[in-house]
């Protein structure tokens, strides 16, 4: 998993989500894409912005914060401005691994998105 540090990581060609070509060898996992951060021992806020194409007022993505397979934070809204660009704060343990999951919203026919931004405010 790519590992995100403080401050705005732009998008790569990492951050697709293509949940139509799911038999396509590059897009395996489909709806979802992972990241690894490193705590600090104070509260991360994790944030998706700048989505290409797309607006952040249509629920596209769900953000999830796991560490040791238990989910830590998540924002999955449905409505409003910031619907498809999630945001999260958590206290972060000191040295310990958390996986950040940026994913599709289980709909029906969830659309394409072909990039957003990170940012990590430690």
């Amino acid at each position: 998993y790519p590992l995100l540090s403080g401050g705005t990581h732009p998008a790569t060609a990492h951050d697709v989500l293509l949940p139509a070509s799911y038999s396509a060898a590059y897009n395996k996992f489909g709806g979802i894409r992972h990241y690894r951060l490193k705590g600090t021992g104070k509260p991360i806020t994790v944030s998706v912005g700048n989505l290409k194409a797309a607006s952040c007022s249509t629920d596209l993505l769900n953000l999830l914060i796991y560490r040791g397979g238990s989910t830590v934070a998540s924002n999955s809204s449905k409505k409003g401005t910031t619907a498809g660009c999630p945001s999260v704060t958590f206290q972060s343990v000191s040295a310990a691994w958390y996986v950040v999951a940026v994913q599709l919203p289980y709909v029906t026919s969830p659309a394409a998105l072909y990039g957003w931004d990170i940012t990590v405010k430690l």
